[in-house]
């Protein structure tokens, strides 16, 4: 696995042209804190997490006809709670961590506390290999739409993205997570999930023809390709 900045991807620069960094075992960032990443990160949100990503992944591998939309069983609060515990693990030691930071931050900390309505997570299907983290970056739709502020995960399966206070106008397709939750989110539901209609491959982090994208140092893209 190479890890590249976001930019060195979205400029469309050769591949031997790239300045990346080679892991053997998969691409690993500085943890949060001991007592967030067990007590927290690893013992209560990631199993539930993998649980979803493995479901999706054997799902898809085992059918020829699919329907447009079907649902898995999940904890919600879960799930979100453990996508920002690995957003906040991007730029670990970057204090002050912000309004957004903050929230996502807080919780993390708290798997009682209900989802703020300031923080909105989108999920989808990502049948690709490569892997993209981002903590926090700005993007316009359209020229003249409202900025966005976002953080993304995405894995073979799933992608998530996460907006900050969004404008009322914000208008998607995808399913949001936040919908889902009863109180913290920690009870088991059926979610649909879209099985067409997919969003691009570089979906939110390239811009649109008809807008635009600002990244800052925590924007990584991950390729399983072997470098020449």
């Amino acid at each position: 696995m190479t890890l590249y900045g976001i930019g060195e991807v979205l400029n469309a620069q050769a591949e031997k042209d790239r300045r990346g960094r080679d892991f053997q075992q998969g691409v690993k960032f500085r943890s949060i804190c001991a007592t967030c990443n067990g007590d927290y990160l690893g013992s209560l949100y990631d199993l539930e997490l993998k649980d979803f990503a493995n479901n999706v992944g054997n799902y898809l591998h085992s059918l020829v006809a699919r329907p447009d939309i079907t649902r898995f069983p999940v904890a919600p609060g879960k799930i979100i709670r453990a996508v920002f515990g690995h957003i906040l693990a991007l730029g670990v030691e970057r204090i002050p961590r912000g309004d957004m930071g903050d929230a996502m931050a807080e919780l993390v900390l708290n798997p009682d506390q209900e989802i703020p309505d300031n923080l909105h997570v989108y999920y989808w299907i990502y049948p690709f290999w490569d892997q993209v983290s981002i903590r926090n970056f700005g993007f316009l739709v359209r020229f003249g739409t409202p900025p966005l502020i976002s953080s993304v995960l995405k894995f073979f399966p799933l992608g998530f993205m996460v907006l900050w206070n969004p404008s009322p106008d914000f208008r998607t397709s995808l399913y949001r997570l936040n919908d889902y939750c009863i109180g913290a989110g920690n009870s088991r539901v059926d979610i649909p999930l879209r099985l067409t209609d997919l969003p691009p491959q570089r979906f939110p982090e390239a811009p649109s023809e008809t807008g635009v994208t600002l990244h800052g140092n925590d924007s990584y893209f991950a390729s399983r390709l072997r470098r020449p």
